[in-house]
């Protein structure tokens, strides 16, 4: 007997999204994930290109990148790091990494 099984966007979005996390254990996918979904294109446009460079472990651009920041991007990047961190956290299974710290 066959059945037909009706499924919303939202369903199949939400099924894609929990084979793609279980399926997920590249350290690298599960960040550049959670910062996708913890920021905004806007967020990501106030960054500037040194600090991008910092991402693909071009760890000579460091203070490029500290130069060209002024302190409202050096405080959007801030309000970002414990949403991300506990995104990433929570992705991988883990619990805090930093003793004594919680998330």
């Amino acid at each position: 007997m066959k059945r037909i099984i009706r499924l919303t966007e939202r369903d199949l979005t939400r099924i894609v999204r929990r084979v793609i996390n279980e399926n997920s254990n590249d350290p690298q996918e599960v960040v550049l994930e959670c910062i996708m979904e913890n920021t905004t294109l806007k967020d990501l446009e106030t960054i500037p290109a040194d600090c991008v460079t910092l991402l693909s472990g071009d760890m000579t651009k460091m203070f490029a990148c500290m130069g060209a920041m002024d302190s409202n991007t050096f405080n959007t990047i801030k309000s970002k790091i414990v949403p991300i961190t506990k995104c990433v956290t929570k992705k991988m299974g883990g619990g805090s990494s930093f003793p004594g710290i919680e998330f």
